[in-house]
């Protein structure tokens, strides 16, 4: 509720005081605009969430090119097309996914937390 010379006061679960460098803080909703640079074909993403939220990365690709993800942490983005359909939802066992692209547009790739938050990485790449 409040926060003086790097201490946080606290309401619940009890009233008191907590130091700042014992708490744990992470952006749980986040949308990123992601590129790949001059001539790069690929990028890495690896990010954490703390807690419960949404992260997604977009990428403005291209009608018959082919997107590549692959997971580094056994965490494997949703794939949405520009329409809001998804081509592509992992479960736990997959660790990568390949499809060619129907159409030119904002492609999303968005990862979801429970309570528990976790790492992640995973790598792009679009040929």
């Amino acid at each position: 509720t409040n926060e003086v010379d790097g201490w946080f006061e606290i309401a619940t679960p009890v009233k008191g005081w907590i130091t700042k460098s014992q708490t744990d803080s992470g952006c749980n909703e986040k949308t990123e605009r992601v590129s790949f640079g001059a001539g790069g074909d690929s990028v890495t993403i690896a990010e954490r969430f703390v807690g419960t939220g949404s992260h997604r990365y977009r990428f403005n690709l291209g009608k018959g090119q082919t997107l590549s993800v692959k997971s580094d942490r056994r965490t494997l983005p949703r794939v949405v097309s520009p329409n809001g359909k998804d081509l592509f939802s992992a479960d736990d066992r997959q660790t990568s996914w390949t499809g060619e692209l129907a159409t030119t547009g904002d492609y999303t790739l968005e990862l979801d937390s429970n309570y528990k938050g976790y790492k992640y990485s995973f790598s792009v790449q679009v040929k």
